[in-house]
């Protein structure tokens, strides 16, 4: 759901369904962890380091589960999707909440030299899946608004 965050291993798949939010995702081989974001706005007036709903908060959170798990960026396969919209925004608005969760997104991963592995940003809206147990992302864009439910 928007704002969730997960880090660690698990047995099964990670679902989420993406608008103008943006997801991160990494996998870890060797050690089997897997990682599943879901953030709806790049930051908040008032950085709280907890509050997954911002970017701000899950990219310093993936950082700190990183080091916990005594594991380094470079280790994991690492994903980013989301950003779609339904709507045309206005040219020159900066009202584009999408466009603004994919800049930033893409910036934090430059900033971090964290290389894309697999990816799927802006155009329609999006249901992800992570297997945790092999790593494998299916991605699938969601054309009709009814389809915006996750199902396992």
């Amino acid at each position: 759901m928007p704002g969730d965050y997960f880090f660690g291993q698990y047995e099964g798949k990670l679902l989420t369904v993406l608008g103008s939010c943006v997801a991160v995702t990494l996998w870890h081989p060797r050690l089997n962890l897997s990682a599943l974001t879901h953030f709806l706005l790049p930051g908040g007036k008032r950085f709280d380091p907890e509050d997954t709903h911002y970017g701000q908060a899950v990219f310093a959170q993936l950082q700190l589960d990183m080091a916990r798990f005594g594991t380094h960026p470079s280790e994991y396969q690492k994903g980013l999707f989301g950003g779609g919209t339904q709507l045309q925004p206005k040219q020159g608005s900066n009202l584009n909440v999408a466009s603004k969760n994919v800049r930033f997104a893409c910036e934090q991963f430059a900033e971090l030299g964290w290389q894309i592995n697999q990816q799927a940003l802006g155009g329609s809206y999006r249901r992800i899946s992570l297997d945790a147990r092999t790593g494998k992302i299916t991605c699938t864009d969601l054309q009709d608004p009814n389809q915006l439910r996750i199902r396992a």
